[in-house]
Parts: C-alpha cells; structure tokens; sequence
C-alpha cells in the first residue's frame, strides 16, 4: 500500500466525487433542471452567461425549447435562472472529475507508478468516463425534441453507467489499498457459497437501482403514497394492465411501484441474512466489518425509501428525500461491492 498511497487517493477522491455528481445528478432531475441548457459545449460551455445580455440570450434560446412551449412558458429570466444553475452544476462537476482523473494521471504515468495492469484499468476508466458524458448529452438532447420529456431508459442507463464507473474504481482502489488477505472459514467450507451469495445480492440491488430510475423517469411516486400498502392494496390495481404482458414490468407505472417496493424488501432479508452468516462464519476483518455494514446500509436505505414513498403525498416531488434515497443506494451499492471485493481476496482458509 505504501508505494501505492497516492495513486489509491487520487482514486478514492474520484468515488467521493463521483459520488457528490450522483447528489447533483439527483437534485437536477428532481427540480427540472435538466433540460434547461440546450447546447453542449465541453471546453466553452465552462463558463456561466456574464451579464444580462448574455442571460438574455441563453433563455431565448430555451424558449425555442419544447419544455418552455409546452410546461414553462411562464417562466421569467429570474425562474430560468434557478434552473439552469442545476444543470450548469451538473455539466461543471462533471468537468471537474475530468480534471482530477487526468492531471494526477499524466503525473503518476510520468513517475511511473501507474503502469502494467493499472494503466490499463485506468485507460478503461477513462473510456467509460467518457461514455458517461455521452450517453448524459444523449440523454438530454432526445429531451430538446417535440416532447420535453426524457425517456427513463435513458435515465436508467445514464444512472447505471455512473453508477458502474463508481464501482469498477472503488474497486481497483479496494484491491491497491486492502490486497489479499487470510482468513479463518469457521465453516471449515470453500468461500465460493459466499462471494455467490453476495454477487446475487450485488445483482439484485443494480436490478432496484433501475427500477428507482423507472420511479423517477415515469414519476411514479405519485401515484402510490402510502406505505408498505399501495393505496391500501397489495397488489396494485392495473399492474397488469399493458400488453404484452412483459411491458407492465418495464413501463407500468403500477408494477414497476410494486416491484420497486417489494424488491426492496427482498434485499433486505435476503441481505441481512446473508451478512449476519458472513460476520458469524469469515473471521477477516474487513469482511465483517463489511457485513455489519450491509445491514446498517439496507436498514437505512429501506426507512429513507419508506419515507420518501409517503412524503409524495403532499403533492410535490420531495427533492430532498428522493436525493436522499438515490444516495442511500449508492452508499447500499459500495457495501455491498467492497464486501464481495473482500470476500474474492481471501486466500487462505484454516
């Protein structure tokens, strides 16, 4: 780890931004301010409009924009000001993790402490750095056209593709920070029946990760308020109303509720289980430490959840519980990828 120190924090401080991105991400769909810059200029677009004629010209140029015909045109300079700061955030930031990913890379490659196999994860890193930028403008401009609206799908890959770049550095982080380490199976049994267990928890989390996006794109918070029934049923009224039948768990809004909710309490049964097994069986540290983690991270994750289900009631969207809540599944997801991280590396059983 010594030789590595810097390298492993110039990573982790990439997770924590990427991490506060996720926060921004959130806060800008959740106020409608996604849509509010209708150019994409990575190097130019650094800079905010300076002076009221420069403001001027970037509402205008909103006006000509499908959302201020058809949802805002009540809108004043003031109102477009407030929304285009969230987006211009958002792009900001994103920069921002542009330059503190490469700058400490051309350094570290220059001394030579980046190279075999960590340039080439850090090559991928890059690259699907770069996909998240795309796919985020693509996202984006499908809502500049005729509909102001973007399509969950999108949101869903742009979420999940910020959300995979966050794990696969966390990751290599993980592996330069902690390496392999031994351990005592109390089981006296191969570790493959956990880092199993755990990837199947690992996958059924980045399955609700989506269906949280489907929430948010298709608002679907709206329509259930109440909680752990939906509008005092279980089975919701019309989740099976689409055709083909496979299309109600991709775009009801009433199954993707359900599934949503339920998935949620799945995970977390499944995963409390599953880490009070690992803290009584796997004697690492580290994996302990982890699995007490997992089940601080669900219960956690599944009382924001509640509340931000209930707090739709009001009538508007709950900015902050619903920022709150996609955190919470970015903190759930860390758990659960640095204790399957910890579990891959164990080497040695007694």
């Amino acid at each position: 780890m010594k030789d590595n120190k810097s390298v492993i924090l110039w990573l982790l401080t990439g997770c924590l931004m990427i991490m506060i991105m996720v926060v921004i991400g959130g806060i800008t769909r959740l106020t409608g301010s996604g849509l509010s810059m209708v150019d994409w200029k990575p190097i130019m677009g650094t800079l905010p409009p300076i002076g009221e004629s420069q403001w001027i010209d970037a509402f205008n140029m909103y006006k000509a924009s499908p959302e201020f015909e058809l949802k805002n045109n009540w809108m004043q300079l003031a109102d477009f000001k407030r929304i285009f700061f969230w987006e211009y955030f958002h792009r900001l930031w994103g920069r921002l993790i542009g330059i503190v990913f490469i700058i400490p890379f051309v350094y570290f490659l220059i001394k030579g402490k980046i190279k075999g196999k960590l340039l080439k994860n850090c090559l991928i890193i890059f690259g699907l750095g770069g996909l998240q930028a795309f796919i985020g403008w693509i996202m984006v401009k499908s809502g500049l056209r005729d509909i102001p609206e973007v399509s969950h799908y999108r949101l869903a890959l742009h979420l999940i593709t910020a959300f995979f770049l966050y794990c696969y550095i966390l990751w290599i982080a993980t592996n330069l920070w902690l390496g392999r380490e031994d351990a005592i199976d109390k089981t006296k049994s191969s570790k493959f029946k956990y880092t199993s267990a755990n990837n199947v928890l690992l996958i059924l989390v980045v399955i609700q990760i989506i269906y949280g996006a489907f929430m948010s794109g298709l608002k679907a918070g709206f329509r259930f308020t109440t909680f752990p029934l939906m509008n005092g049923d279980f089975l919701a009224k019309g989740m099976l109303d689409e055709t083909p039948w496979y299309i109600n768990f991709l775009e009801n809004v009433a199954t993707i509720q359900f599934m949503h909710r339920y998935l949620a309490l799945f995970i977390a049964v499944y995963g409390i289980y599953l880490g009070m097994k690992v803290f009584k069986n796997i004697s690492d540290l580290h994996v302990r430490n982890g699995s007490i983690a997992l089940i601080g991270a669900i219960l956690f994750q599944i009382t924001i959840g509640a509340i931000t289900v209930v707090s739709f009631s009001c009538g508007e969207i709950p900015v902050f519980w619903g920022v709150f809540h996609q955190w919470g599944a970015l903190i759930l997801l860390t758990v659960v990828v640095f204790l399957q991280n910890r579990l891959v590396n164990l080497k040695a059983k007694v």
